[in-house]
């Protein structure tokens, strides 16, 4: 994706590891080794039981307060990059949401939680109603199930 600061990793024919930084600056990039726009050094990579792990030291730049990031594979021809599929698992990570839709998740929190909660006080009450008005009949269990979940709700 346009814009990509990534950290890209490969095995070589030779079965070396090489592990270097690319900006991601068009679509017809071919990952190229360059700087990204933060400081990164210290880059390595393993490749061990089918897993590749990348290891950098990665300085941030001041005021930064979230950082995103994506893992992300594709074919490697030799040791030429390809690009990865554009369809099916490759787009499933909620990118078109990112961080600007951060306040969209709080709001639709709080829109599903603030009935739920006024559903169990509504709940409580009607369970503290028919306790007072038939106190000759008990069914402590359910009462205790009752009170548990409401607890738990509101906690």
């Amino acid at each position: 994706m346009v814009g990509t600061q990534a950290i890209v990793a490969y095995t070589k024919p030779n079965g070396t590891m090489a592990v270097f930084t690319s900006p991601v600056n068009s679509y017809g990039t071919q990952l190229q080794e360059g700087n990204l726009s933060f400081p990164v050094s210290d880059l390595s990579a393993s490749f061990l039981d089918n897993q590749m792990v990348i290891y950098a030291v990665i300085e941030l730049p001041e005021n930064t307060t979230s950082v995103s990031h994506v893992w992300q594979d594709g074919p490697v021809f030799g040791s030429t990059l390809g690009m990865h599929q554009v369809s099916g698992n490759h787009l499933q990570y909620l990118k078109s949401v990112g961080p600007k839709a951060d306040p969209l998740w709080f709001y639709v929190h709080i829109t599903l939680q603030l009935p739920g909660y006024f559903l169990g006080v509504a709940g409580g009450a009607t369970g503290l109603y028919l306790v007072v008005k038939f106190a000759d009949v008990h069914h402590p269990c359910h009462m205790g199930i009752g009170i548990t979940l409401f607890c738990l709700g509101l906690l």
